[in-house]
């Protein structure tokens, strides 16, 4: 489903009336947003085997440090390596 409105209140009424897992897919500053509205159980994290010079940070300054839980990690053959974090 898409959605253009209010993201903190979708998040909060979806968490609050469903048993169910909610996937969030955007870039970073809908993560950061996110994030220091402390409204992310879990994260999957991808990375890509090339190095930029330049881009967008995936995460900002102001979500200082936030502790993670490693719950697994997998790798494809083509290196690409997906980690999945609970968020403590």
């Amino acid at each position: 489903m898409f959605y253009n409105d209010d993201i903190e209140l979708l998040i909060k009424q979806l968490k609050w009336s469903k048993d169910k897992n909610i996937f969030v897919d955007g870039g970073a500053q809908l993560i950061n947003y996110l994030l220091s509205k402390k409204l992310i159980d879990e994260m999957v994290i991808s990375t890509i085997p090339i190095l930029l010079g330049d881009g967008i940070s995936l995460f900002q300054a102001q979500n200082k440090e936030i502790s993670l839980q490693l719950m697994s990690c997998k790798s494809f053959e083509k290196g690409l390596v997906q980690m999945h974090y609970k968020v403590l």
